[in-house]
């Protein structure tokens, strides 16, 4: 009878005193652009449509560089001054990523 209890409780305790936690972290699938160089006075067009200016995004704090939030995937990137194009890339952007982008 003793050992009946013994076996019982042995049995309990494997069967609850292991367990297993599982945590699963969801991230925001967005990318980031961060412009340095010489951005004052210039305009961004992203995929021929959306028009930023960069003096007015947000700064990184020391006024050196600038961030804007994109989806990731592929877009094209076009940077003006004064009327005259000095970037025009086609840039591939994935999730979690900050690519740096220097204006000249």
């Amino acid at each position: 009878m003793n050992k009946n209890r013994v076996m019982v409780m042995l049995l309990l305790t494997l069967l609850f005193g292991c367990s297993h936690s599982e945590t699963i972290t969801q991230v925001d699938d967005v990318s980031t652009l961060v412009f340095t160089g010489n951005y004052g006075g210039t305009e961004v067009t992203i995929d021929g449509g959306q028009h930023l200016s960069l003096d007015s995004l947000d700064s990184d704090g020391s006024g050196k560089k600038r961030a804007f939030k994109i989806s990731p995937g592929k877009h094209r990137i076009t940077i003006t001054k004064g009327g005259t194009t000095v970037v025009d890339r086609i840039m591939l952007l994935t999730s979690q990523m900050a690519t740096e982008v220097n204006v000249p």
